[in-house]
Parts: C-alpha cells; sequence; structure tokens
C-alpha cells in the first residue's frame, strides 16, 4: 500500500478545508462578516444544505440489489460506533471534561468526516493494483457509511450536546428526530430509490453542488470561531492531543481487531476502519455553538484533528497493513 500517496492525498484535503477556515478568519479579522451572517450560515448549512446532503448520499450510493451486503457493513459501523461511544465517555471523564465539552467530544467520536477525507483516502487505497479487484465493494461500504454519517449527524447531534450541556430540550427528542431536516432527505431519496424515479440531470447537479457548499461553508464558520482564540490555546492543549490521538488511531485499530473476530469480510474492516480514522466533520462546531456546548473546546478540536489526521491515517493504515 503506498502510504506515502495516502499522506499526501490526506494532506490535500487537509489544506483545502484550512484554506477555508483562513477564509473565515480573515473575514472576521476584517470585520467583513458580522456576527448576524456568521448564525445565518449556521442556520443554513444545519437546515437545508445538511438535508440536500444526505438526500445526495443516499440518492448516490443506496441499491436494493447490494441492500444485504450494505446492511452487513452497516451494523459493523453501528457496533464500531457504540465502542467509540462507550469508551469515549470514559476517556473524557478520566480526563475531567465538563458536561459542554463532553456532547461535542462524543458527536465528534460518531460523526467522522468520511464524505470528504474518507471517500478520498478510500478511493486512492483502491485504485492500487492489488486492491483494484475490490474498488466496486469498498465504494459501496464508503457509501453506507456517508449515509449513516449524515444521517445520524443530522438527526442526533444536537440532542446529544444538548442533553450533556444540560439544555432543556423544547421538543421531545423523537418529535425532533422525525422532523429534522436529515430525516426529510432521507426519506426524499428512499422514495426515489424504491419507486426509481430518477431526478432531471439539471436538478441532480444543483443539489450535487449544493451539498459540496456544506464542508467549505462549515470551514469557513470555523475560522470566524478561531478569530476569538489565541495560538496558545488552540495549540497548548496537552489533553487535547492526547484525546485526539486516542479518536483518530487508537479507538480504529482496536475496532478493526476486534471486528475481525466477527467478520471474515477484509474489506469491509479496512473500510471501517479508515472511516473511523477521519477527524471530526466540521459542522459540529455549528451546532455546539447552537445547543448550548463548549464552542472554543469544539472549534480547537475539529481543527486540531484535521490537522493530525494528515499524520494520523497513514499511520493507521501502515499499522493494519
Amino acid at each position: 500500500m503506498r502510504t506515502a500517496n495516502i499522506f499526501t492525498i490526506t494532506l490535500g484535503k487537509m489544506l483545502y478545508l484550512l484554506a477555508f477556515i483562513l477564509i473565515g478568519y480573515l473575514l472576521c479579522r476584517f470585520r467583513l462578516l458580522k456576527d448576524e451572517a456568521v448564525q445565518w450560515l449556521s442556520r443554513l448549512v444545519t437546515t437545508l444544505l445538511l438535508a440536500i446532503l444526505v438526500f445526495n448520499s443516499f440518492y448516490a450510493y443506496f441499491s436494493v440489489d447490494k441492500l444485504q451486503e450494505s446492511l452487513q457493513y452497516l451494523a459493523l459501523h453501528l457496533a464500531g460506533l457504540v465502542f467509540m461511544i462507550l469508551f469515549g465517555y470514559l476517556l473524557v471523564k478520566k480526563q475531567q471534561l465538563g458536561g459542554k465539552c463532553l456532547g461535542p467530544w462524543l458527536a465528534g467520536c460518531i460523526f467522522p468526516n468520511v464524505g470528504y477525507i474518507g471517500l478520498a483516502v478510500v478511493q486512492s487505497v483502491y485504485a492500487h493494483p492489488d486492491f483494484i479487484k475490490d474498488q466496486p465493494a469498498a465504494i459501496l461500504y464508503s457509501g453506507m457509511a456517508i449515509i449513516l454519517t449524515n444521517l445520524l449527524l443530522g438527526s442526533l447531534a444536537e440532542p446529544l450536546i444538548q442533553y450533556f450541556a444540560g439544555v432543556e430540550q423544547e421538543e421531545t427528542p423523537l418529535r425532533k428526530l422525525a422532523f429534522s431536516p436529515a430525516v426529510i432527505g432521507f426519506l426524499f431519496g428512499l422514495a426515489l430509490q424504491l419507486f426509481k424515479l430518477p431526478l432531471p440531470g439539471a436538478v441532480h447537479q444543483g443539489l450535487v453542488l449544493a451539498g459540496k457548499a456544506t464542508a467549505p461553508l462549515a470551514m469557513i464558520i470555523i475560522g470566524c470561531k478561531l478569530f476569538s482564540c489565541c495560538l496558545k490555546e488552540i495549540f497548548g492543549d496537552k489533553k487535547l492531543y492526547a484525546i485526539c490521538a486516542v479518536r483518530l488511531v487508537i479507538f480504529p485499530v482496536i475496532i478493526y481487531w476486534l471486528g475481525s473476530l466477527v467478520c471474515a469480510n477484509r474489506t469491509m474492516l479496512m473500510i471501517l476502519a479508515i472511516m473511523l480514522s477521519c477527524p471530526p466533520v466540521s459542522i459540529l462546531t455549528i451546532y455546539t455553538g447552537s445547543c448550548g456546548g463548549d464552542d472554543r473546546w469544539c472549534t480547537r478540536a475539529v481543527f486540531l484533528s484535521t490537522l493530525l489526521s494528515a499524520i494520523t491515517i497513514p499511520l493507521v493504515l501502515l499499522i493494519l497493513g
């Protein structure tokens, strides 16, 4: 496996995201983006654009013909998320992080950046001649990871962060889940797939472009939030480095080894490890700020883990061979 190439791919993706963080930082530094505009962008990303993102992932990757294989991967991925929640909770309790940090941390464990960084790494790995025969299955499993992550992100991130922050929810979790933008996008995508209704080309292209705007806009918002942080606060937190190492390297490797005890499909296990080794999705900073969590801590955690992932993802692949 070309570890150097994986490093180059991941670094390139990271630099692309960092460019938007810098744009957000400069916009706030020169007062070109007001707080009201940042809040409006945040609402746009967590409602309309997230619904479109879920719809796009489901419409692009779901196939009734591969339903059994897809469900097998989803079950394995969900088991990995349960492991990360349980042991992630124990880890941060030992580190004595407050509830306002606990919610974002757990959300960061179960909502990795699979659609941007994860998919790019998978495409690079399985373009290698030694693995090209497994490429169709790898793309299928990656698609299932993207669907699951986007759906859970849009429906569970907000109540999860609110619960640990001690914020009283205006609606019951089930009601909020049923009417969340992610579920609405999922249902539209499911209906089109089940009834095999194709989208007009122009409509599909417009939805794809809108969905791709989610990550850059979220990174611009992170840049705005970093404007209020000093360099020491961003890079001087030793606990944060330790937490990132566990989240990005140790957890994915352990989950791979545990999964190998019940699953003989190595491609499925490798996709699971790659996806879970990705840094948290950038949109978490928006949810944290609007749900009563510590958005400064979450912003630093997402930013630092995104930086470190250029090293940690190739390291995970090197360990797993």
